[in-house]
C-alpha cells in the first residue's frame, strides 16, 4: 500500500464513521460511503423513494437510516430476481 492508497483508504473510512454517528447525509457523500452511484441516490430522491431536506448548513441532505431502509429492500429484490431467471431469456426462442 503506497501513501496515496493509505490517504484514500483514511479518507473513506472517515467519511463511513461519520455516516454512521450522524442521521443525515448529503446525497453524494452517502453515496461514497456506501459504495454506490450517486446517480442512484438522485434517482430514488426524484422517484419520491427518499426525502430530501435543507440542514442547518443549506445543503441538501437525506436520512441515513431511511436510504439505507432503501437500498436494502432494493439488493433484496435483485437478488431474489436474478435467482430465478438464469437461463429464462433464451427458451422462448
Amino acid at each position: 500500500m503506497n501513501t496515496d492508497d493509505l490517504f484514500a483508504q483514511m479518507e473513506a473510512d472517515e467519511l463511513s464513521d461519520a455516516i454512521e454517528v450522524s442521521d443525515f447525509a448529503t446525497p453524494i457523500n452517502y453515496a461514497r460511503a456506501r459504495g454506490i452511484t450517486p446517480q442512484s441516490v438522485y434517482y430514488h430522491i426524484r422517484a419520491g423513494h427518499l426525502t430530501k431536506s435543507h440542514c442547518a448548513c443549506g445543503r441538501w441532505v437525506i436520512t441515513v437510516s431511511e436510504a439505507d431502509e432503501i437500498f436494502r429492500r432494493k439488493n433484496a429484490n435483485n437478488t431474489s430476481e436474478d435467482v430465478g431467471r438464469s437461463g429464462d431469456a433464451g427458451e422462448d426462442r
